[in-house]
């Protein structure tokens, strides 16, 4: 298991929180309690909450997110890889215009989280490529398990 300490220490030294995406303590309490009702008994670690019908938050354990009026909630050993930035804007443009973050879950689906601009963006970038390496080094789960991603 990944220590919550580690993914909030990457977050916070590869770029940190900005306007909207910050770590748990860093959050308003309006943002806290709204995020909290989805997440039940886990605290967010990272999250972006610019309002009801767009928020992502990353647990010691999962990834919940609304977007777009879906809302998707997975663990983060699901986490196989990082795609380019959507939309082919790549990295540098991301980091400079802010934009999307797109996470390859195991099972080939995507996420794509917003986030702002500038150390955010890098931040968020470096804590799913984190994730996605450790997933890979340790065989945190394969293609053939069964347990289903959690999309609602």
């Amino acid at each position: 298991m990944i220590s919550a300490k580690r993914i909030v220490t990457i977050f916070s030294r590869r770029g940190g929180s900005g306007e909207f995406t910050k770590t748990g303590d860093g959050l308003t309490a309006n943002e806290r309690a709204r995020l909290q009702e989805k997440l039940g008994d886990q605290a967010p670690l990272i999250a972006s909450a610019p309002s009801e019908e767009e928020w992502f938050a990353l647990t010691e354990t999962h990834v919940a997110s609304k977007r777009l009026g879906a809302f998707r909630k997975f663990r983060l050993d699901e986490i196989a890889a990082l795609t380019s930035p959507a939309g082919g804007r790549g990295f540098e443009q991301g980091k400079k215009n802010g934009g999307i973050v797109e996470v390859r879950l195991i099972d080939g689906s995507t996420l794509a989280v917003s986030t702002e601009s500038g150390g955010p963006f890098v931040a968020l970038t470096n804590v799913f490529l984190y994730l996605a390496r450790v997933n890979r080094k340790f065989g945190a789960r394969t293609t053939n398990d069964k347990r289903p991603t959690t999309v609602l």
